[in-house]
């Protein structure tokens, strides 16, 4: 009796071994075929233990015998299978591909390159007085005026129109007809009696010539105190600049006496300042915001004196007083945009201050005539 439990507990034990291999066969067969044959091994398995175990002692040592060959032969079936699995496999691998065909890239973020921004396009102003236009239309708006020579960047084309950007920042509209890409030749007039021309830009350069006050003289451009123009003859020299103006109406006359109302101008000046601090708006003409041109304008208005409305024509009003003779009141002149030219305007309050509507400051405001940066031109007085 002991025998025959012993002889069970044995057969127990290999039923266990098979039941492991043949799990270990069945995780490593991946095809369904594998899988099956896997399953047919471990229930034919079971079923010879379940044999070996109802047959007995006596049978037992032979269905011992029995399951070592049924083992290996299912060792055999599987190493059968997996060999059939793995050729399966390859086979069913894509051909597209071998050693000598390079794989396809793989695809990734692509690079943007920043968009190149284009060159900004200028144009030059080629007639005197330049009207600016909320539009694209000679029935819009006029903000105001530029003079000759004046730089602008083009913005858009609107037909015969340009959206432009002005050098105070402003967008406006103009005729496209009237302005180029090649700056115009800009023209002086000399301010002294006789005026030397020397051969170049300093006193201690040799005098070639000499022109008389009034004379025209094309401006080439300047090098610090002194401008390289063209003379008679097509002939480049220098002469110095503080002895020419922008305007033939610049040009002194001779000196007499200039009537002047102390009485009116303290009015005038001291109704200017309580503008101080209205905002710069281009082409502003009123107390919700100024221009130069616009302010000055507005404020003589008030005393019934009538005024141009653009700042260039500025310099053939009244009469033309020197600045040792500056009186508060006397309206002062600028090159703005450092084109030789007539481009800002100012009222004279005495004491070496002035007030003007600046656009670099954004408002209307009061500075000093020594320390403002605009080249003086000149002064004029329209109170009688």
């Amino acid at each position: 009796m002991e025998n025959t439990n012993i002889i069970r507990r044995c057969s127990e034990i290999l039923a266990a071994l098979i039941l492991v291999f043949t799990t270990i066969v069945f995780i490593y067969a991946n095809t369904r075929h594998s899988r099956a044959s896997a399953y047919d091994v471990l229930s034919a398995s079971r079923s010879r233990m379940s044999n070996s175990i109802d047959a007995g002692a006596g049978n037992s040592l032979s269905d011992l015998a029995s399951g070592s060959n049924a083992l290996e032969s299912d060792e055999s079936i599987s190493n059968e299978m997996s060999l059939k699995t793995a050729e399966n496999t390859v086979s069913e691998t894509p051909t597209d591909y071998n050693l000598s065909t390079p794989l396809p890239e793989t695809k990734g973020e692509s690079v943007v390159e920043p968009a190149e921004i284009p060159d900004p396009v200028y144009n030059y102003v080629q007639v005197n007085l330049l009207n600016l236009r909320s539009g694209p239309s000679s029935d819009t708006e006029l903000l105001g005026t530029l003079p000759q020579g004046t730089r602008v960047q083009v913005l858009e084309s609107h037909g015969e129109w340009l959206k432009v950007l002005t050098p105070e920042k402003k967008e406006v509209y103009v005729f496209a007809e009237y302005v180029a890409d090649t700056k115009p030749p800009v023209y002086n007039y000399v301010n002294v009696n006789l005026l030397n021309v020397r051969s170049g830009p300093g006193s201690d350069h040799n005098i070639v010539t000499t022109i008389p006050r009034g004379t025209r003289v094309q401006v080439l451009e300047q090098q610090g105190e002194w401008m390289k123009v063209i003379v008679k003859d097509n002939m480049e020299a220098f002469v110095y600049a503080p002895y020419l103006v922008a305007s033939q109406n610049l040009v002194a006359r001779a000196e007499s006496a200039q009537p002047y109302n102390q009485s009116l101008a303290s009015q005038i000046t001291e109704y200017a300042k309580q503008f101080v601090g209205v905002p710069y708006v281009y082409g502003g003409s009123s107390p919700k915001g100024f221009d130069c041109s616009g302010f000055t304008k507005y404020v003589y208005s008030k005393f019934k004196i009538s005024l141009p409305r653009s700042a260039e024509a500025y310099s053939g009003v009244g009469t033309k007083v020197s600045r040792t003779d500056l009186k508060p009141g006397d309206i002062l002149l600028f090159d703005r945009y450092n084109n030789g030219r007539l481009g800002h305007v100012g009222i004279y309050l005495g004491n070496d201050q002035f007030i003007h509507a600046s656009s670099s400051k954004k408002k209307v405001v009061i500075m000093r005539l020594s320390e403002y940066r605009a080249k003086y031109l000149g002064a004029r007085r329209v109170i009688k």
